[in-house]
């Protein structure tokens, strides 16, 4: 099993929130996804078993922490073919 750093529920919703932002710049979907997290944390109010709470919260980690791997991944790859169109990327030094 992987260590998660601890982070309350309630930290765990609210980084999920501040992540919404960064999926879309569109006000209706940042909307649907907003509703969606609230639903998907509603849902887990109620629960009492605490290995199910453990696993719905380690689930929410994960999200965030593989939008946020996927969304520099994305903008290295970006900046990379950037610098390949425009001729400024030398492929025998590295990109930092």
């Amino acid at each position: 099993m992987i260590n998660l750093p601890q982070r309350s529920t309630l930290g765990i919703y609210r980084d999920c929130l501040k992540i919404v932002r960064h999926i879309s710049q569109e006000p209706k979907t940042i909307q649907n996804l907003q509703k969606h997290f609230r639903m998907e944390f509603e849902k887990q109010r109620h629960v009492t078993d605490k290995a199910e709470h453990e696993k719905f919260r380690e689930g929410m980690m994960k999200f965030c922490s593989n939008y946020l791997y996927y969304s520099i991944k994305k903008d290295y790859e970006d900046n990379k073919k950037f610098y390949d169109t425009n001729g400024l990327y030398d492929r025998n030094t590295p990109v930092t």
